[in-house]
């Protein structure tokens, strides 16, 4: 399997946890500071941990 060296995780409202996704990333060795997130609706154009992680 390929190493993965960034993630991005997002839940659409701030009731909802990140918990899980980041625990899945991090079972796969992507460093904690390597995980970019959002807490945004799906229909909000703008994400900004999803546009830094794409500026990497």
């Amino acid at each position: 399997m390929p190493k993965i060296d960034f993630g991005y995780v997002r839940v659409s409202s701030k009731t909802q946890k990140l918990d899980l996704q980041v625990d899945a990333l991090l079972k796969e060795k992507v460093h904690r500071k390597n995980i970019l997130s959002d807490i945004v609706s799906g229909v909000k154009a703008e994400r900004k941990g999803l546009d830094e992680l794409l500026d990497v």
